[in-house]
């Protein structure tokens, strides 16, 4: 054990706190803040790989090298296996199967226009999914909400969710509703007054559903870069 030990000290490179250079083992990185005062992370890698060759060697370029040609080949070759088999790992696959409550799609060739469509509904409904398992367990721990929850594009994203879930069903069903009462009217010269103003209301309930719509998909396109979990 105690050799162990002296071949642990041995090989640990000081730290910048070792050398004085910091308070904290933090330093910045010339390359994202490249006038920034005092000493570097690159400058400590210039330091030690000059003053403490052998254990630079062992400490930083073997680890690298490992993980270059073992590690990350491996655990690559392992998530393409896993990505492939485990369903709930197919993320590479746009499966768009039941993402619309309205739409009967189950398999086969969709316009771009529909896939463009249910795609972006899909990534919200998928964040709601998400964000909501990732509270559950945020409550379960005992911890804060992170302040995103109090955003306004948070709400803003319930709401789309809630029209998505909620409002597109009733307003289905109320146009439903419509089309059949139009359809109990026998179009007869007696009855033209009556089924016109039943179709105008129905034709007027369907093209209303037919802007929501737009307005609703540029404003889950305004959400793009907050849905990430």
């Amino acid at each position: 054990m105690n050799l162990l030990r002296l071949l642990r000290d041995w090989a640990r490179l000081p730290s910048p706190v070792d050398l004085g250079w910091s308070e904290t083992d933090g330093l910045g990185l010339r390359q994202f803040t490249p006038y920034q005062e005092g000493k570097t992370w690159e400058d400590w890698d210039d330091y030690v790989r000059a003053e403490y060759p052998g254990r630079y060697f062992l400490v930083e370029r073997v680890p690298r090298w490992f993980r270059r040609w073992f590690v990350w080949p491996l655990r690559h070759f392992r998530d393409l296996v896993l990505d492939h088999v485990l369903p709930s790992r197919r993320y590479h696959r746009l499966d768009l199967r039941g993402i619309d409550s309205l739409s009967a799609y189950r398999h086969g060739y969709l316009d771009p226009s529909e896939v463009f469509w249910l795609a972006g509904w899909a990534s919200l409904m998928r964040w709601h999914g998400e964000n909501r398992k990732r509270r559950e367990r945020s409550q379960a721990k005992g911890e804060l909400e992170p302040e995103s929850t109090h955003s306004q594009q948070y709400y803003e994203a319930l709401d789309l969710v809630r029209y998505w879930t909620v409002v597109r069903m009733e307003r289905e069903k109320h146009c439903d509703t419509l089309r059949a009462a139009v359809d109990a009217i026998l179009p007869t010269l007696a009855n033209r007054d009556s089924y016109e103003a039943a179709q105008d209301a129905w034709l007027h309930h369907f093209r209303e559903s037919q802007d929501l719509e737009q307005k609703m998909w540029l404003r889950l396109a305004a959400l793009r870069t907050f849905l990430w979990t």
